[in-house]
């Protein structure tokens, strides 16, 4: 795994553990309809392959909630990043 985690040229070792970047089914069906064309079934067929939101938040020692304005998610990404110390 590669040690190194950047956002728009902010890069900083993570080795306090890992990030996990969630947003409701809803949303992310939302999303994967818009850039994909895929079917809501044949996008829900893939999610079921998928590891579950439970599983990652229970692996992840940080998780983004990845849902509102791009300012909202930017400003939640930097609270995870200065409490990890990689972003000054």
């Amino acid at each position: 795994m590669n040690p190194w985690f950047s956002i728009r040229g902010v890069s900083t070792a993570l080795s306090v553990g890992s990030i996990a970047i969630l947003a409701s089914e809803d949303l992310r069906i939302l999303r994967v309809k818009v850039r994909s064309g895929l079917s809501e079934d044949q996008i829900r067929e893939r999610m079921t392959s998928q590891v579950t939101d439970d599983v990652r938040k229970a692996r992840a020692t940080y998780i983004i909630e990845n849902e509102g304005t791009f300012e909202t998610v930017r400003e939640r990404t930097k609270a995870i990043l200065n409490q990890i110390g990689g972003l000054q």
